[in-house]
Parts: structure tokens; sequence; C-alpha cells
């Protein structure tokens, strides 16, 4: 079987390309070695085979986050048979760049031109005869979405060569590369020259794979010689880049984009009120969508699963009181958990996609960036953030997204702030029943306040610096919406098979330590701790504790050890709301745990957990004695 790589910047269509060439044949893992998600497909076309890797999205080869990494080492090790570069036909100089960086290396080529239809709106006119004799390498203009083009580029797989692009640098430079390349082995596949100028620029992926002991000498050199070699040698390409895109590309009158949106680019952009204020309604539009939405749907639901798991429950009693608590918490666990969180989820990566697709998304991020980065973090943080709205553990997985474990671990710490969709069931159910509606929005507002003081306390312990984001601002299209459907169900089956067996096991855990009576002796030592700081009645302990392993059945624990639903009866206002906040404020549940150590280690999991669990703790016991 043959293996394709597709790679291309971000917002180029690589995972239309894909879904185009594999159909439904799509599939995501992590890439070897690394938490990062790649998608990949398998394909019959002609009478070979072809696996066809979309890997994430990179600007040039100099990774600045470990998504660009995994990219970058992708295309190193070349463990493939050829490279499909996906262009943005509406950016082509942006886009050859890559290309030029590619060409060095001397691998496979053919290059597919996206959005080639926008630019001749626009009166760009690219002549591929020209740019494929220019490359030396296939060129083939596609429209994913309408499927033109795709069986060209198919046809055209196995024509992909090694471009003939000789990249000519400064004689400086060039006397560097010389000096170097007589040291260093031949690289197994790669071009040597090519591998020898990504060892000047120092490059850290390519130093690590091949490490050369004059490297150091020879960049000293060039400093010495009032070079700057990762700049000088990107300039370089940069210009020949242009000199291609010159030479292949015609500008005419075409169909004048709407003035508003370059109005509201130029406003939003530059002027951080609006800025912000439009960020604030897209978190405002977020949440009412997806709150309303998802009840709805978490209602029906409930409404067609619930009767076949109650009678699957009562048909497991036949087989002894332990099988039947075991099925019985574990169907209960699965039933609560996608009832309440798959909706609300799904409906926040749908929301999700239609932003990125739109060109919106990458509009606040840039309007974030100094806000975020006066914390210390990416401007990216903000995804997980609010898909922390939705679950926390896709929230904790999206954490991918940056650059190192200080940020990811900083980020996470801010989405234990976060409450998400099983969490909104006590704040609604508890809070907003028992106390009215602002109370409960109280609730997010103090969540959100937490969430950045935590980012702001937490930021000495950073060690790296960071990273200048470079993020794309692609033109503002029309989503499609099977692109977006299909990328929300791609990111949401990542969730459903991650989430399945930890919330079954957790299902199995409580049912076993309920059947031999243990959780009274397990909840015991907390209870002097809930009866004095927080001022609840000492069984509270109970479905706190229970809390940790499924937020989505506190409430009904709460009942439990109250002996009543009509909690007003049971506590006082005051102690509702404490309650609330101290479900709350904390590491969401047993899965959400599970997920950090996967992606974060033990150390610094249960460091997280502790900081907030003490967080939340504290607040809460201080709410008590400052609220009348």
């Amino acid at each position: 079987m043959k293996k394709i790589l597709l790679v291309g910047q971000p917002n180029v269509g690589k995972s239309s390309i894909l879904r185009a060439l594999t159909g439904a044949h799509v599939a995501i893992s992590n890439y070897p070695g690394t938490t990062v998600d790649v998608y990949h497909g398998r394909a019959r076309m002609g009478d070979e085979d072809y696996e066809i890797i979309d890997t994430p999205g990179i600007y040039n080869l100099y990774p600045s986050t470990m998504e660009e990494e995994v990219s970058e080492l992708a295309v190193l090790e070349a463990d493939y048979d050829a490279i499909v570069q996906v262009l943005d036909a509406t950016a082509l100089e942006r886009s050859l760049l890559l290309t030029v960086a590619l060409s060095e290396l001397g691998v496979p080529l053919l290059l597919a031109i996206n959005f080639w239809e926008e630019a001749e709106e626009r009166g760009i006119r690219i002549d591929y005869g020209k740019l494929e004799e220019l490359v030396d390498a296939p060129v083939v203009p596609v429209n994913p979405y309408r499927k033109g083009g795709v069986s060209e580029l198919a046809k055209r797989l196995r024509e992909a060569r090694k471009p003939s692009i000789i990249v000519r640098y400064d004689d400086d430079i060039e006397e560097a590369i010389r000096d170097v390349e007589r040291a260093l082995p031949q690289p197994h596949v790669l071009s040597k020259r090519g591998v020898t100028v990504r060892l000047l620029e120092e490059d850290p992926v390519v130093t690590r794979l091949y490490p050369c002991e004059r490297i150091g000498e020879a960049c000293r050199r060039l400093v010495i010689k009032g070079h700057e070699p990762q700049a000088d040698i990107e300039a370089t390409r940069a210009g020949y880049a242009l000199r291609m895109a010159s030479q292949v590309t015609s500008i005419s009158a075409g169909r004048e984009r709407i003035r508003s949106l370059h109005v509201m680019d130029r406003l939003v952009l530059s002027n951080t009120v609006a800025g912000v204020s439009m960020i604030l309604g897209l978190l405002l539009l977020i949440v009412v969508v997806v709150i309303y939405s998802g009840g709805i749907i978490q209602d029906a639901i409930l409404a067609l699963a619930g009767p076949p798991v109650d009678a699957a429950i009562a048909a497991s009693g036949s087989f002894g009181s332990l099988v039947r608590e075991v099925v019985s918490d574990s169907l209960e666990g699965l039933l609560g958990q996608y009832a309440v969180a798959v909706p609300y989820v799904f409906i926040f990566y749908l929301i999700l996609a239609a932003l990125e697709d739109s060109g919106i998304l990458s509009r606040a991020i840039v309007i974030l960036n100094t806000m975020m980065s006066r914390m210390g973090l990416s401007a990216k943080a903000v995804i997980p953030v609010l898909l922390g709205l939705g679950c926390s553990v896709p929230a904790i997985r999206s954490t991918r997204l940056l650059p190192d474990r200080e940020q990811k671990t900083r980020t996470t710490l801010m989405i234990s702030m976060i409450p998400c969709s099983s969490r909104a069931a006590i704040i609604f159910g508890l809070i907003g029943h028992g106390l009215g509606v602002w109370w409960a929005l109280s609730v997010y507002v103090l969540g959100f306040g937490l969430a950045f003081i935590l980012a702001a306390i937490s930021r000495g312990t950073s060690t790296r610096g960071m990273v200048f984001l470079v993020e794309d601002l692609p033109p503002y299209r029309i989503p499609r919406a099977g692109g977006v459907a299909a990328k929300s169900w791609w990111r949401l089956l990542d969730f459903l098979i991650l989430v399945t067996p930890l919330v079954i096991v957790g299902g199995i855990a409580y049912a076993v330590i309920s059947y031999y009576g243990l959780v009274n002796m397990l909840a015991a030592p907390f209870e002097a701790l809930v009866a004095s700081w927080l001022g609840l009645p000492p069984l509270a302990a109970i479905p706190l504790l229970y809390g940790f392993l499924q937020k989505d059945l506190t409430i009904a624990m709460l009942a439990s050890v109250l002996g009543t639903a009509n909690f007003a009866t049971a506590l006082t206002a005051k102690q509702i709301y404490v309650f609330g906040l101290a479900s709350t404020f904390q590491v969401p549940c047993i899965i959400a745990f599970g997920a950090l150590v996967k992606e974060l280690g033990w150390r610094r999991t249960l460091s997280i957990e502790a900081v907030s669990l003490f967080t939340g703790l504290f607040v809460s016991g201080i709410a008590l004695r400052l609220l009348p």
C-alpha cells in the first residue's frame, strides 16, 4: 500500500481533500510517539491502494507548536511515497514558500491548488502549466467540495516527483553549506543539501534527527559575518516564492469583496474595545446556543433511551443484586454522560468548525492574543477554555493545540474552574431552581474569574518563553455543511472512544464500593471538613465525593443522603449555594482525571487536582461567610 502525506498551511482545505479522496473511510489516531491527532484514510485509486495521512497545518518547516513539529517530523522521517501539498490559490506566494522548503529536501511532490474558483472571482489567474514547469512537479487545481479535479489528482499521484528547484543563498551561507555538508553523513532518503540548510537554521527537529558537530561553529561564523542564519535563509526562500508566484499569476479586475467585511476587519483588529466586544458577543452566542440546543437534544435522548435502559436494569436483577448494581450504575452513567455531555459537546464542535471554516475563529484568536499573552498564554488557549463549557474531557485533549507542557498545565487549571455541561445540571438544577437564574449565572461569572486568576498566579511557574503568534487570516467564507458536519463528527468520535470505557469503569467501581457498604467509610474522614468549613450536613460529603466519579448524579446522591428532593426543606439558601460551588469548582470527574493523566502524567495531574480542590473549597467556605 502506498502512503501519501497531505501537507499545507492551516485553513487550506487538506481535510476536505482527504474526505474527497477516501469518502467516509477516515479514522483518527495519535501520531506515533506523540499525543497529537492525525486523520488518515484508505482508498483504492486505479489499480493501487493508498493510505492518505492529513498532517496538522504548518506555515513552514520550522515548528513553533507541537502540532507543527509533528508535521515536520512526518516530512523528515520520509515514510511515504509522495507528498501532496495543498496550496491556496488566493495566496499563492505564501503557499509557495512551503513548496520551496519541501523542494530543498528532495521529497516526491504533487501540488493541489485549492480555492482557484475563488481566486478567479477576485481576478487572479494562475498559469498551472507554467507553474508545473517551474516546480517540475505535477500541479492539479481541485475543488474538493464539488469533487472537481479530485479524479485528476488521484490519477496523477503516481507522477509525483522530486522538484528541480535549487535555492542559491548568499556566498557566506553557501560556504557554510559546503563546510557542513562535507561532515554530514548522507541521509537515507532526503537531500543532503536540504538537510544541511535546515541544520544551519538550527531547526530543533532536524538537529535531533541529524546531529552534526560542525554546525555550531558554522553558525557562529555566519553570525560573526553579520548574518542571522534562520532569518536570512527564510528570506531567500521567500524571494524564490515571490518570483515564482509573479511568473505564473496575472491580476485583472475581479468581483469586489463585500466592503463591510473589510470595514469589520479594520475595526475589530485595530480597536481593542470593538475586538473585545466581538469576543464577548461570540461567547454569549456560544453559551446560549449550546445550552438551549443541547437541552432540547438531551431531553430527546432521555425520552428515547430511558425506557430501554430501565428495562435492561430490571432484567439484570435476576442475576443477583451485585450484578444489578453494576449494570445499573454503568448504564445510568452512560445514559447520564451521553444524554448530558454529548449534545452539548457536538453542538460546540459544530459551532467551532463553522467558526474555523468561516475565518472568524482566526480573527478571534488574533484579538485574544494580546489579552492572553499578558498572562503568558497562547491565544489558542481560548479553544479548550470554551470547549470546557461543553465537556472537560475534549477540552483537556484539545490543549494539544498549545506549544508546551507548561501552557497545557496552566490552561487545564483554567478548565477545572469552567462549568461543563455536567456541572450545568448542578448549577441550574440546584442553584437555579432553588435560588433563581441570576444566582446560577453568578457561578459562571465566578468560574471564569477564578480561571483567569489561576492562570495569572501560575504564570511564574512557566519556564519557557512565549511563542510569537503567527495566525493566518483567511478570507471570510461561507462554511460548507458537509465539511462542518464531518469535522465535528471526527472530533466527537474521538471523544466517544475515550469516554466510553472510563464511564463504564467508573460505574463498576462505584457499584462495588456501594454494594460492600464502603461509601460511608470513605466519606467519614471528610465529614468534619464539610460541616465546619462549608457549613453543610456531614453526609453531604458523600455526594461531593461521588461527584468526583460522575457529576451528572450529584443531585440524585444529595437527594438520597438528605432523604428528599425538595432541598429547600433540608438546606438553607446559603447552604444550597455553597454546595453548588463546592461541587462545581474542582476537577470535574474521574473521566476527566483519566484524560489528565494521559495528557500530563500523574505528577501534574495530582498537582492540578490539589490546586483546584483547594480553590473550590476555599471559595465555597468564603462564600458561606460573606453571604447574608
